[in-house]
């Protein structure tokens, strides 16, 4: 199973940002835009990302894989390498 962090597209009145979810643990090719609405509510919010593509807010432990990546668009999803046993 694996771990991803997901730009979700901004849906809200505040299009211009969109959050950032961490997801835990999904089956071996589920994506977190497959994953059902409802199911969503376990995610965590790691970051928020604004209308340039740039960062506005990220947790440490993912500042460096997410800045690597700018500019962020909504609909990004980086599956994160696990760490060794």
């Amino acid at each position: 199973m694996a771990k991803f962090l997901y730009v979700y597209p901004g849906v809200t009145e505040l299009a211009s940002q969109c959050h950032i979810y961490e997801t835990d643990d999904l089956a071996p090719g589920v994506y977190p835009r497959d994953v059902p609405l409802k199911q969503q509510d376990e995610w965590r919010c790691v970051g928020l990302m604004n209308s340039k593509g740039k960062l506005v807010h990220c947790i440490p432990e993912h500042f460096e894989e997410l800045n690597s990546c700018v500019p962020l668009a909504g609909g990004l999803c980086i599956r994160l390498a696990r760490e060794p046993a």
